[in-house]
């Protein structure tokens, strides 16, 4: 991702991150 400075800012980024990590971890 070349705007991962910029992407991290986004509330998107972060609920994706978040599910994603959950996911795993419950999985």
């Amino acid at each position: 991702m070349k705007n991962d400075h910029r992407a991290r800012n986004h509330p998107a980024y972060w609920a994706f991150l978040v599910h994603r990590i959950s996911g795993l971890a419950l999985a």
